[in-house]
């Protein structure tokens, strides 16, 4: 089915890239050294959205598309995306929203993760894009950034 993204927001869109990748890349370093170490300097669960984020939400994130890549490059603020993805991808943005909360929890924390906890306007971009991916997936109409809950919510905010 298609996802239509109606005003991606190309500057947010890149900051949430950026923060998704350094919280990938620490979790992938807490794991190596747990491995390496064979003592475990985190709670098990962070362990395992570890090796979850890597191979199911990482691959989601990594490489970012050309087209908004290319747009933001020539100074364009927000363009509309349409996707066409597999209507079981539902249950996938429920574990990654889940795993995400979790890992928020660790950033807040402060004693497992150097990684801060996603910016208001970062947290709201993936609401809005695990949202709009659930709710079209479900039959729902899009829903524009533009209408999108306030960025000061800092919460990450559950898929239904």
């Amino acid at each position: 089915m298609t996802v239509r993204l109606l005003g991606v927001p190309l500057g947010v869109r890149a900051r949430a890239l950026e923060h998704d990748q350094d919280l990938l890349r620490e979790l992938a370093l807490v794991r190596v050294s747990a491995e390496t170490s064979g003592t475990t300097a985190a709670p098990e669960r962070l362990l395992d959205l570890a090796d979850e984020l890597r191979t199911t939400y990482g691959a989601l994130v990594a490489g970012p598309s050309a087209a908004m890549d290319e747009a933001q490059e020539t100074g364009q603020e927000s363009m509309d995306v349409s996707l066409t993805v597999p209507t079981v991808l539902r249950p996938f943005l429920h574990r990654v929203t889940a795993a995400l909360e979790e890992v928020e929890e660790f950033a807040r924390d402060g004693r497992y993760l150097l990684t801060l906890t996603a910016p208001p306007d970062v947290a709201a971009y993936r609401r809005w894009i695990f949202g709009e991916f659930d709710r079209q997936i479900a039959g729902g109409e899009p829903i524009p950034w533009s209408q999108a809950p306030a960025a000061d919510d800092r919460t990450l905010g559950r898929v239904r």
